[in-house]
């Protein structure tokens, strides 16, 4: 991640609902051209749902003068088993990779 507000706002996150993990990946949105980011908030209880969407709406607001260039996405326990089976499945793709095979004549 080269934002340093990005890193800040992921970490006031963490501070402030403890047991969650926030993931920050690149994102490129077609509709608006401000949003850059998409910020994952793993293991978030579903009671704190709306609550980490509206904290981290807040601290971004105040971090990025108003604009707002991040998604916020909470998951439950179910949602980041799914996050992270994904993300798996990608770096075992990522790991077979291998040029092809000589032909023998």
């Amino acid at each position: 991640m080269r934002d340093w507000r990005m890193a800040i706002l992921a970490n006031t996150i963490e501070a402030r609902f403890p047991g969650v993990r926030v993931v920050v990946e690149p994102y490129r949105s077609d509709d608006d051209e401000t949003v850059r980011w998409w910020m994952y908030v793993l293991h978030c209880r579903r009671r704190d749902h709306r609550a980490a969407s509206g904290f981290a709406f807040e601290v971004g607001k105040k971090l990025f003068d108003g604009g707002i260039p991040f998604i916020t996405d909470p998951r439950d326990a179910w949602g980041t088993t799914a996050y992270v089976a994904e993300m798996r499945r990608y770096a075992r793709a990522a790991r077979r990779t291998r040029p092809p095979r000589k032909r023998i004549a």
